[in-house]
């Protein structure tokens, strides 16, 4: 469900476009677990050693009340309550951009060069917003590879790249004990934020 809030939040605060389009869907497919499973043991073979030693002890206590669980557990439902998003075309990993076109550069030079290029090519628009939703969210689980690079080659030759926030299950959390952002780090946090942001 939270990644279904974080797009509508996103919204709701004019910061759509940070996060990609997400809905719910309900979804059947013979793949998804039902609860009804575990009067399977052959099911429950492929368990650890203590889940099923718990396995065990369970079935055994109920055949000792003579409980039919499957008669209590009803008919298996393979229908589940999904969370779906946008597929993000023409984007990657942005750790995996980072690796391949930066940090992989053993001259310092040469790295700087590439570092300098990367943050004139980023779109400070989509680095600011999506900056200011994952704090605004408290979100636990901003990493780099929480976070897809959109490129667009432009008629002029020129490259933009844009950022997105993917992952958002672990945002507002019942508990505010710390926040992961590794946009923090970026260059581009120490430009003032936009009028639109401010505003």
């Amino acid at each position: 469900q939270r990644e279904v809030f974080a797009y509508e939040f996103s919204k709701l605060i004019g910061l759509e476009g940070s996060i990609p389009k997400a809905g719910f869907a309900v979804i059947e497919s013979d793949c998804f677990n039902d609860i009804t499973d575990i009067s399977d043991y052959e099911k429950a073979r492929g368990m650890r050693k203590i889940s099923r030693y718990l396995f065990e002890k369970g079935m055994s206590f109920i055949k000792k009340i003579g409980m039919d669980l499957q008669k209590y557990l009803g008919e298996a439902s393979r229908e589940k309550l999904c969370s779906f998003h946008e597929y993000l075309h023409d984007s990657q990993d942005l750790a995996v951009f980072l690796d391949n076109q930066i940090f992989c550069i053993t001259n310092d030079s040469e790295r700087k060069e590439a570092e300098d290029r990367f943050n004139k090519e980023l779109d400070i628009d989509s680095f600011q917003k999506a900056n200011v939703l994952v704090w605004l969210l408290g979100d636990q689980d901003a990493h780099l590879n929480n976070f897809r690079l959109v490129t667009k080659n432009l008629d002029d030759g020129s490259v933009v790249h844009f950022i997105k926030k993917i992952d958002n299950g672990l945002t507002l959390p019942q508990k505010h004990t710390y926040i992961r952002n590794y946009l923090a780090y970026f260059s581009g946090r120490k430009n003032p934020l936009s009028e639109e942001l401010t505003n």
